[in-house]
C-alpha cells in the first residue's frame, strides 16, 4: 500500500480527533499533517476534474483544519468510489496504485463538502500532494461503511482463502508468505507500526489491527504483481474470483477501519 494512501487514510483519521474537541495542533509532528502541501481546486486541475479559481482554502492542514472547525465540520468520512470502466480497477495497472477514486467527505449540520486527494500537476507552482474540494455544502453522501466486525470477518475469511490457494503452487510461495502476514497482522500476531502516520491510540485494537491487515495485502498492480499470474483453467477462475473478492474487501476494512473514528 502506497504512503500516499496511507497518509490519506491517516489524515481523516487524526482531523475526526481533532473535531472531537482536541487541540488543532494535536498530531502535527506525523508526516500525515505535513504531507499535503494545499487545500484548493488549483489551476491547471486535469480537465474532467470540478474545480473553480477561489482563492486558497488553506496553505497546510493545520488552517485547514482551523477552517473545517471555523465551517462546523462534525467530522470527515472517506469513501471508495469505483470507477464506471468495464476493466476492474483492480486491473488498471500501476495507475493511482490501483487505489480508485477515495473522496473525503466533511459533514457539517445538514450537507457536507467533498475533497479529493491530488498529486503535482504539470506546470502548476504548487508542488506535493493537496487537497481538492470537489463540492461545496451539497447533499450527503450515504453512509455505507461496514461494521468493523463485518469488515473484519469479511477480510479474514478472503485471506484464509487466498493462503489456502497459494500453498498449492510452488510459483506463488511469495504470494503465500503476503496474504500469511497479513493474516497474522489482522489477527493480531503480527504488528505494523503507524508511526508517523497517526497516534496509534485514537483507533482500538481491533479496528487498528483491521486496518493494517488491509494496508498489508495490497497486492494489485502492473507487471509482476498479483495481477500478472496465469493458473490452469479451473483454478484460474478461482483466483480471478478470489482477486476480486480481495480488492472489495480491502476496500471495506479501509472504509470500516477509518470511519470507526466518526462513530
Amino acid at each position: 500500500m502506497s504512503i500516499e494512501f496511507q497518509q490519506t487514510a491517516s489524515l481523516v483519521i487524526i482531523t475526526n480527533k481533532i473535531l472531537d474537541n482536541v487541540p488543532v495542533d494535536y498530531g502535527s509532528d506525523h508526516s500525515t499533517i505535513q504531507f499535503v502541501k494545499f487545500i484548493q481546486p488549483p489551476k491547471g486541475a486535469p480537465k474532467d476534474m470540478v474545480y473553480d479559481d477561489r482563492k486558497l482554502i488553506a496553505q497546510n492542514p493545520m488552517k485547514w483544519l482551523q477552517f473545517l472547525k471555523g465551517k462546523g465540520v462534525t467530522h470527515l468520512r472517506l469513501h471508495y468510489v469505483a470507477s464506471m470502466n468495464q476493466l476492474p480497477d483492480r486491473l488498471k495497472g500501476i495507475s493511482q496504485q490501483n487505489l480508485g477514486e477515495w473522496l473525503i467527505e466533511a459533514h457539517h449540520e445538514e450537507s457536507s463538502d467533498v475533497y479529493q486527494i491530488g498529486r503535482n500537476i504539470a506546470g502548476s507552482r504548487f508542488l506535493g500532494f493537496h487537497l481538492l474540494m470537489l463540492t461545496e455544502d451539497g447533499p450527503i453522501i450515504p453512509h455505507t461503511s461496514l461494521s468493523v466486525d463485518i469488515a473484519y470477518e469479511g477480510l479474514r475469511l478472503t485471506l484464509e482463502k487466498l493462503v489456502d490457494f497459494t500453498e498449492r503452487f510452488e510459483y506463488t510461495e511469495n504470494w503465500l508468505e503476503i496474504f500469511q502476514n497479513a493474516l497474522d497482522v489482522l489477527e493480531g500476531r503480527e504488528h505494523m507500526s503507524f508511526d508517523g502516520l497517526f497516534p496509534p491510540e485514537i483507533l482500538d485494537e481491533k479496528s487498528r489491527n483491521l486496518l493494517s491487515g488491509a494496508f498489508c495485502c495490497r497486492v494489485f498492480g502492473g507487471m509482476g504483481s498479483w495481477n500478472d499470474l496465469a493458473f490452469p483453467e479451473k483454478d484460474q477462475k478461482t483466483y480471478e474470483t478470489l482477486s476480486s473478492v480481495l480488492y472489495e474487501s480491502m476496500h471495506e476494512a479501509i472504509e470500516a477501519a477509518v470511519n470507526s473514528t466518526c462513530q
